[in-house]
């Protein structure tokens, strides 16, 4: 008879926990579609529209990734600056691989004041950091000895570099011309022409970074 008793106090008060859990838990989520609309306002306000790639996020993530967005993508005040942040962008897509991810980095880029030199290193960056990591894991190195050889080697170009010994020449010079949008799929060399009348040299604004100026101002 006791222990019938205790377990129907045990039910009656798993019961209880669980109706206090959702008491909770409701108001939170019947406040979802107001953050998500809250965040589709500022959008519209920052940037003019909600971005139909932003439409296709669930309505209980798009708030906190405004927020991510806003809070460290386009906000001036970070370590990284706009520009650096961008040719990151831009060596990370190349990597993964994202043509619509790289597209996006690299206009953005463009408007944040990135060379076409520029977007090409990023680029060759990412592509010589794939390269030596594929040797260096293939090859099963000892961990203790590359960090030693590679220690050294950077402490003698430091010290070269003080001394103001001239680099190694490095044959003739690379090609600068733009690397192609991607038109069609594939990369193509473009021939430069002057910018139209009210565009900059870097192409059309990002919509993204008109909203980063007006935050600074």
């Amino acid at each position: 008879m006791n222990t019938t008793k205790k377990t129907s106090k045990l039910f009656v008060a798993i019961a209880g926990a669980q109706l206090a859990g959702f008491a909770l838990t409701a108001p939170a989520r019947a406040a979802e579609p107001d953050a998500a609309a809250q965040a589709e306002a500022e959008m519209i306000k920052m940037v003019g529209f909600v971005p139909s790639f932003a439409k296709a996020f669930p309505r209980s993530a798009l708030p906190g990734i405004w927020e991510e967005v806003k809070g460290f993508e386009l906000n001036k005040n970070t370590a990284l600056d706009g520009k650096t942040k961008d040719l990151i962008g831009v060596a990370i897509a190349a990597q993964m691989p994202s043509r619509l991810t790289l597209w996006s980095y690299a206009k953005c880029g463009r408007a944040s004041g990135a060379t076409e030199a520029q977007i090409q290193e990023a680029v060759m960056l990412s592509a010589m950091s794939r390269h030596w990591s594929t040797f260096f894991n293939g090859m099963q190195l000892d961990e203790t000895k590359f960090r030693a050889a590679l220690g050294k080697l950077r402490e003698n170009i430091t010290k070269a570099m003080a001394s103001g010994a001239k680099p190694p020449a490095t044959g003739s010079s690379p090609d600068r011309r733009p690397i192609g949008r991607l038109a069609g799929g594939r990369r193509s060399r473009v021939r430069v022409t002057p910018p139209a009348r009210g565009e900059s040299a870097a192409g059309p604004r990002c919509p993204v970074r008109r909203y980063r100026d007006r935050r600074s101002s």
